[in-house]
């Protein structure tokens, strides 16, 4: 499972290998994962492991070019 999320230092992305309680109750977990923000967190399930690695890619790409815009 991944989590990325963003906080007022920047960044920040955690691989980790062990589920998320909340995601226990997703159609997929293995493909579960958590963007959080600071007013709230997003579960989001993709369709397939590339496409899990896509969407990932560009929420992380995202927010770094965010983060330079806000510089």
């Amino acid at each position: 499972m991944n989590y990325c999320y963003s906080n007022r230092h920047g960044l920040l992305v955690s691989h980790t290998t062990t589920q998320c309680p909340l995601c226990e109750g997703s159609p997929n977990p293995s493909l579960t994962f958590s963007v959080k923000t600071h007013d709230r967190v997003y579960y989001m399930v993709a369709p397939s492991p590339e496409a899990m690695r896509i969407w990932m890619d560009v929420i992380v790409t995202g927010a770094e070019g965010y983060t330079q815009f806000m510089v």
